[in-house]
């Protein structure tokens, strides 16, 4: 795999030791930090136990992560319990959304998405996000990251986007224009 990014992740150091495989290329544009979401808590008296949620898709998996006041912690059962929630949020929380095809949708092996969960025509979704500022390591080791984007890309190789065989008319009327007047200056 080749990582073509201006940032540096904490997995992007076995394209070193595995090589670069020039088929299989993550082009990190939209980078993401975790400061770039600029979650702010309240007042601990008002609400003692406010956290948000991190969602995260890396080649078709979801993985959840919560943000405290004292950092960014994998969701388990026992950090939801001390957050306060009961059985039935817990049960829910954790049963969501373990596989999604947003990965395929948009044709990347790493998404992110604040909030509680992944949907298919989500327009929140953040691209090519730097996992270690989000602490991504207390859930999948480098090794596990590497293999799991690698996996994608191949499969990306595979599957290349179908071609566009539409005319340009068929692209203006596909968007919601008119033909004869939506590019006509009007008198």
């Amino acid at each position: 795999m080749k990582i073509i990014s201006k940032h540096k992740d904490y997995y992007d150091y076995l394209q070193g030791i595995y090589g670069i495989d020039n088929y299989k290329i993550y082009n990190r544009k939209n980078i993401i930090l975790e400061k770039d979401f600029e979650l702010v808590f309240e007042d601990e008296k008002k609400k003692p136990y406010q956290h948000f949620i991190y969602v995260f898709a890396i080649n078709n998996r979801v993985y959840k992560m919560i943000k405290t006041r004292n950092g960014i912690f994998p969701m388990t059962k026992e950090l939801l319990k001390l957050l306060g929630y009961d059985r039935w949020n817990l049960d829910c929380t954790l049963s969501f959304d373990k596989t999604t095809d947003l990965n395929r949708k948009f044709r990347k092996p790493v998404l992110v998405l604040e909030g509680g969960y992944l949907y298919k025509d989500s327009d929140k979704t953040e691209f090519d996000p730097i996992l270690k500022t989000f602490g991504f390591h207390k859930v999948l080791t480098a090794h596990e990251i590497y293999v799991e984007v690698e996996t994608f890309l191949g499969w990306m190789k595979d599957n290349p986007e179908p071609p566009n065989n539409q005319t340009n008319d068929n692209k203006v009327l596909a968007n919601g224009f008119d033909l004869k007047t939506s590019f006509r200056h009007k008198k």
